[in-house]
C-alpha cells in the first residue's frame, strides 16, 4: 500500500540527474483535471544560465522516499535542453501574459514592477483567455495554495496543502485550513469533489452536497 505525502514538504529537497546534482524541487504543476502531477519545475541555480526547468514526471527514476532525494533518468545535459518554465507555462503565467497584452504592457517590467493600473478583471474575478495553445488545466502547486474553497453555501476554508500519492503521483486530497482562530481545524477533502478553480477569484469550487459537516 502506498503512502500519502504532504507535496510541500518536498519543496527545496535535492533533485538530481544520472551525471550528478541538479539543483532543488521548487514547485510542481499538476492537471487540474486528472489532478496527477505532470512535471516538477526544479531550480537548477546559475550552472545551466537560467533559473528553473520543467521536469515530467515520466523521466523521474524510483524515488528514495526515505532521504527525500530525487534522480531523473536524464544526464546534466538533458536537463540543460528541458523547457523552462516559461515555455510550460501554467495557468498563473498564462494569465499575466494576457494581462500584460490587454493593457499593453512590456513582458519584461522593470524593476519598478507593471504599470499602477488596476487590472479591472482582478476586481470583477475575470480571467483573460490564455495565450493560443496553451493549456487551461495545468496548475502551479505553489501558485494555487492558499486559495479560498467555496462551496455554493458558503467558504468552507483555505488551501493549505496537497496530499499526493507517492506511487502515483495524482492528488487525492485538499487540506484545508477551517473555522475562525478560536476554532480553527484542518479538513481534507477529496479531490473529486472540486468542480472549479478561478485564477481570477483565487477560489476553489465544489459541488454544495459535500461540504463538510461543522
Amino acid at each position: 500500500m502506498s503512502n500519502l505525502v504532504n507535496l510541500e514538504e518536498l519543496i527545496g529537497t535535492s533533485f538530481s540527474a544520472t551525471d550528478g546534482n541538479i539543483g532543488k524541487i521548487d514547485d510542481f504543476l499538476f492537471d487540474d483535471r486528472s489532478w496527477r502531477i505532470r512535471f516538477f519545475v526544479v531550480d537548477v541555480g546559475n550552472w545551466l544560465g537560467i533559473r528553473e526547468v520543467v521536469v515530467p514526471v515520466e523521466a523521474l527514476g524510483k524515488p528514495d522516499w526515505g532521504s527525500r532525494h530525487f534522480v531523473a533518468n536524464h544526464t546534466r545535459e538533458q536537463v540543460r535542453k528541458s523547457p523552462k518554465i516559461d515555455a510550460a507555462r501554467p495557468v498563473y503565467l498564462q494569465q499575466e501574459i494576457a494581462l500584460k497584452e490587454y493593457y499593453g504592457w512590456p513582458h519584461r517590467w522593470g524593476m519598478g514592477g507593471p504599470p499602477e493600473l488596476p487590472p479591472v478583471h482582478m476586481a470583477t474575478g475575470e480571467e483573460l483567455p490564455p495565450p493560443s495553445g496553451d493549456d487551461p488545466h495545468l496548475r502551479s502547486v505553489q501558485a494555487t495554495l492558499r486559495y479560498r474553497v467555496w462551496s455554493e453555501d458558503g467558504l468552507i476554508g483555505t488551501l493549505e496543502h496537497y496530499i499526493v500519492d507517492e506511487a502515483s503521483w495524482h492528488i487525492g486530497y485538499l487540506d484545508l485550513r477551517a473555522g475562525d482562530w478560536l476554532r480553527r481545524r484542518s479538513v481534507l477533502m477529496p479531490t473529486k469533489w472540486v468542480e472549479s478553480i478561478s485564477w481570477g477569484q483565487h477560489t476553489i469550487r465544489v459541488a454544495h452536497q459535500h461540504r463538510p459537516a461543522a
